[in-house]
């Protein structure tokens, strides 16, 4: 007789469960459940602080056991409730080898990170990391660039080199902005499918057309399969793997496809007030439609990503069971 047979796990360990709740009651008790509550919240110093206090930041710049699974979970509440600042790229900061990260991880000092000439957040950031061909190094912001996601976009120039290692971060902030877009394209779905299901038109509800709900679901699919993505890098760096960056640019990617479909979805759904500024989608469709082009950028990644899908559900990421 041989053995019983095997299957993954893809649950999340008790752990994670209960931060990720953790993170979801915090984000509904200070942002509030009213979409229109969060459409105009700006970065607030106090609300940053807050969320550093629940021990994200200062978990991802640790080596314990799946720190950066914890950070990816973490990063999809926040992305789910739009919460405003630098997530992704604080949680990327963390292996840039800071010298006041332990202020960042706090919640006293504000980090960024980007490439380029523009980085998202650095109007406002304590601390500027720049991913360069040559290693990491200090940014140092010029002049303020408004934008429609209200991502506080500064000019950016080079400035002293940073120890920390530029693959890592890469990794890291492609992983953790997967994270935070899909959770928000996740909510764009949920609030598009709420109005689908008490909207009436013609005598039946907008989700009995399958127009409306075809792309909602399509949509949530892609959602799904690039959360699994996120979390499957997220599991890659903390076990120091050679295919974690790989991983994680194809879950950035993945993400920011879902998220963008999701968007488009959902101001399909919501007609001419899906997008208008003071609409319940708007906001939050034009910060995925920014982040999915952040440098560094992950365009033209496909055709020269060297990454097997079966990576994503390798046996030696996720616990296997032993079903009888």
């Amino acid at each position: 007789m041989g053995g019983g047979a095997r299957s993954l796990d893809l649950a999340l360990p008790p752990e994670a469960v209960e931060l990720e709740e953790s993170v979801r009651r915090f984000c509904e008790r200070r942002l509030g459940k009213d979409v229109n509550a969060r459409r105009d919240m700006p970065f607030s110093w106090e609300l940053w602080a807050e969320m550093a206090a629940l021990g994200l930041l200062e978990m991802a710049g640790t080596d314990m056991e799946q720190a950066q699974l914890f950070a990816c979970i973490g990063a999809e509440q926040l992305g789910y409730h739009g919460f405003p600042g630098p997530v992704a790229q604080s949680i990327a900061a963390a292996a840039a080898g800071l010298a006041d990260w332990d202020a960042v991880a706090a919640g006293e000092r504000l980090a960024t990170v980007g490439a380029g000439t523009t980085v998202a957040w650095a109007a406002l950031a304590d601390d500027i990391v720049l991913i360069t061909p040559a290693g990491l190094c200090s940014g140092i912001a010029g002049a303020a660039i408004d934008t429609l996601g209200r991502s506080a976009v500064a000019e950016v120039g080079a400035g002293a080199a940073l120890p920390g290692d530029a693959h890592t971060v890469r990794a890291r902030f492609d992983m953790a902005l997967a994270a935070y877009t899909g959770g928000a394209g996740r909510f764009l779905v949920d609030i598009a499918a709420d109005h689908a299901r008490t909207r009436r038109q013609f005598g039946k509800a907008l989700g009995e057309f399958q127009a409306v709900a075809f792309p909602l679901a399509e949509a949530l699919m892609r959602l799904d399969g690039a959360q699994q993505l996120a979390r499957a890098a997220a599991l890659a760096i903390d076990a120091a793997r050679a295919d974690a960056a790989d991983l994680a640019a194809a879950a950035r990617l993945s993400a920011s496809r879902a998220a963008l479909r999701a968007a488009f979805a959902a101001h399909q759904t919501f007609g001419a007030y899906g997008v208008m500024e003071e609409g319940p989608v708007g906001w939050l469709s034009r910060r995925i439609q920014e982040y999915a082009v952040l440098e560094p950028s992950v365009r033209g990644i496909r055709q020269t990503l060297p990454l097997q899908g079966a990576a994503v559900l390798d046996p030696e990421l996720w616990p296997v069971v032993e079903e009888t």
